[in-house]
C-alpha cells in the first residue's frame, strides 16, 4: 500500500472515531472544518480549489420518542425494523445517557387461534419526547472486517472527510426517511462533478435471501464484500463520467464491482439528477452487511480501494 493511501486510511478511521465520540452527531465532530447548515440540515464544506463534490448522506436510524402515556414512553423507528432495535442498548443524543430496548412478547388467544403480540418498550430514565436515540457505539476489527453502527452512511462520511482537502464535501440529511435533504441541498455552480458515496448491500446483508436481492438487483448481480469498491454504472449515474472513472480503476488496478442496475429504495442520486440537469453523477460504494443493525460490518480491503479510485481521481 502506498504511503498515501494508507495516510488517507488512517484518516478515515480517525473520523470514524471522532463521529462515535459524538455519538453519530455529525454537526458537533465536525470542529477541524468551518461548515455551513442549511434549512434542512444538510452540512456543506467549500473547498475554492475544488473541482469535484463529494456528497454523503450522514443521517443515522434510530429511535425518535414521540410521546409519552400511562405505559411509558413511546417512539418510532427511524430506518429499522423492531427485530434490528430489541435488546440493543442505546445512547441518547441529547443527554448521553444510555437506554435500553426491550422486546416484550405476549401469546393470546383469538377464538381456536393463538396470536403473538410483540412490543417495544424503552426503558430509560431521562429520555424525553423530542429525543433522539442512536445504538451505543462499539468497535471491532477481526482481520479484513470492520464491525460498527451507522457504517452506513458513517464509512462515506468518513471517506468525504478524509478529502475535504481536494474536493468540496456535502453531507445531507434526512436520506433514510425519503430523501428530503437532497430535494432542498444547495450545491456550487461551478463544480460540474458530483461523486455519491454511499453503503452498498452485500450479498448476505439483513438475512436477504437471493430471491429478494434478485429483485433489489434486477440482473441478479450479486455485491459481496471483498470483492471490491462498488461503481454505479446504471440509469442513475451519468455514462461520461462513469467511462473516465472506469478508464481510472482499469489504468491503477483498482479493484470492483459494478452495480449495473437500479435498487427499489431510493436514494440521494435520484433526487439530485432531477435538480441538477447540468452536472455529472457518479456512484461509489463500499458493500455491507448487516445494514441498519448494531452490527454493521465491511471489509476494509474495499475501503482502501476506494480511497485509491479517490485518490487518482482528485489527486
Amino acid at each position: 500500500m502506498k504511503k498515501s493511501t494508507k495516510n488517507r486510511l488512517d484518516n478515515v478511521l480517525m473520523w470514524l472515531r471522532i463521529l462515535e465520540d459524538r455519538n453519530f452527531n455529525t454537526i458537533e465532530a465536525l470542529g477541524a472544518f468551518i461548515p455551513t447548515m442549511d434549512h434542512m440540515d444538510n452540512i456543506t464544506i467549500k473547498n475554492k480549489d475544488a473541482k469535484h463534490i463529494l456528497l454523503a448522506h450522514y443521517d443515522v436510524v434510530g429511535i425518535f420518542v414521540t410521546h409519552k402515556d400511562e405505559d411509558g414512553l413511546k417512539f418510532d423507528t427511524i430506518g429499522t425494523s423492531v427485530a434490528q432495535l430489541a435488546d440493543k442498548t442505546f445512547v441518547n443524543q441529547r443527554t448521553g445517557k444510555e437506554a435500553n430496548v426491550v422486546l416484550n412478547s405476549a401469546h393470546l388467544r383469538d377464538g381456536h387461534e393463538e396470536v403473538k403480540i410483540t412490543e417495544l418498550t424503552l426503558l430509560s430514565e431521562d429520555a424525553e419526547v423530542g429525543d433522539f436515540l442512536v445504538y451505543k457505539p462499539y468497535s471491532l476489527k477481526i482481520g479484513d472486517t470492520l464491525i460498527r453502527p451507522y457504517l452506513d452512511n458513517n464509512i462515506s462520511v468518513a471517506l468525504a472527510l478524509a478529502f475535504g482537502d481536494k474536493a468540496e464535501v456535502v453531507l445531507t440529511s434526512q436520506e433514510e426517511v425519503g430523501c428530503s435533504g437532497a430535494k432542498g441541498v444547495k450545491l456550487s455552480d461551478g463544480i460540474k462533478d458530483v461523486l455519491v458515496l454511499d453503503s452498498a448491500f452485500d450479498v448476505d446483508s439483513v438475512g436477504l435471501d437471493d430471491a429478494l436481492i434478485t429483485k433489489r438487483y434486477h440482473s441478479g448481480l450479486k455485491l459481496k464484500g471483498g470483492d471490491g469498491l462498488v461503481l454505479g454504472v446504471n440509469g442513475r449515474c451519468t455514462k461520461s463520467l462513469v467511462e473516465e472513472l472506469k478508464e481510472e480503476l482499469s489504468e491503477n488496478d483498482i479493484k470492483h464491482q459494478l452495480l449495473v442496475t437500479n435498487i427499489v429504495a431510493p436514494t440521494d442520486i435520484e433526487e439530485l439528477q432531477t435538480r441538477f440537469v447540468d452536472k455529472r453523477f457518479g456512484f461509489i460504494g463500499i458493500p455491507a452487511k448487516g445494514l441498519h443493525g448494531a452490527r454493521e460490518n465491511i471489509r476494509i480491503s474495499d475501503l482502501i480501494e476506494a480511497i485509491k479510485l479517490l485518490e487518482a481521481v482528485l489527486c
